[in-house]
């Protein structure tokens, strides 16, 4: 008895299936991070546009303040328009 040997186009085939869903699934897991991602930039450039509209609403010479650490340090506002216009921007290069 000589034995044949032949491939199972069956078991290629699931190998092959189980390849491409575990593919599928790992873009939709790389997927969902991004959607997270952008959720959280979105929040943050919604929060950083309220408070350039506050900043755009003051005088000068009025005291502002930021949080640095547990401190709250005085800040002229144009420094705090500056920041916030940074913040802005590079939130927007991100999305």
């Amino acid at each position: 008895g000589e034995k044949m040997t032949t491939n199972n186009p069956g078991k290629t085939m699931a190998t092959a299936v189980d390849s491409e869903i575990a593919s599928f699934q790992m873009l939709q897991s790389e997927l969902q991070q991004l959607r997270s991602d952008q959720q959280v930039l979105l929040s943050q450039q919604n929060e950083n546009e309220m408070v350039k509209q506050e900043l755009c609403l003051l005088d000068d010479d009025t005291s502002v303040y930021k949080m640095v650490g547990p401190v709250l340090m005085s800040q002229p506002v144009d420094d705090a328009k500056s920041t916030v216009d940074k913040r802005l921007e590079f939130i927007g290069g991100e999305l």
